[in-house]
């Protein structure tokens, strides 16, 4: 029962995460340039949600080698974000950044925990 709670959890997270990403392109958004922070919101919710399916998925000893994989892609991909071109032209390293980078380590940090305790 755990495994189907944690597939629901991950995947009600990347709808929720995909909603806001895409609620202006699909007209349920504010139809401005803007990224509000209303779609913030709904982006940390799903985010949250999904993470939370994955470390429940991984104390059960099934995911493990997903969460590293989701871990790291996401650590890089938001340490990276201003220099490959994905995040505003700045030198800043936005609040978006830390929350996705810390929400990386920490899946990493889990899943690589629960492979070394095998």
């Amino acid at each position: 029962m755990d495994n189907v709670r944690s597939n629901i959890l991950i995947v009600a997270g990347l709808v929720v995460v995909g909603l806001s990403l895409l609620a202006d392109q699909i007209g349920i958004g504010s139809h401005s340039n803007l990224f509000g922070y209303k779609q913030i919101a709904g982006t940390a919710i799903g985010a949250v949600l999904f993470s939370i399916g994955l470390i429940n998925m991984a104390t059960e000893g099934v995911g493990d080698s997903l969460l590293i994989v989701v871990g790291l892609i996401m650590l890089v991909v938001f340490v990276l974000a201003d220099p490959v071109g994905l995040g505003a032209a700045s030198t800043v390293f936005g609040y978006k950044q830390v929350g996705g980078t810390i929400v990386g380590a920490i899946l990493l940090a889990v899943g690589l925990a629960n492979k070394l305790k095998d």
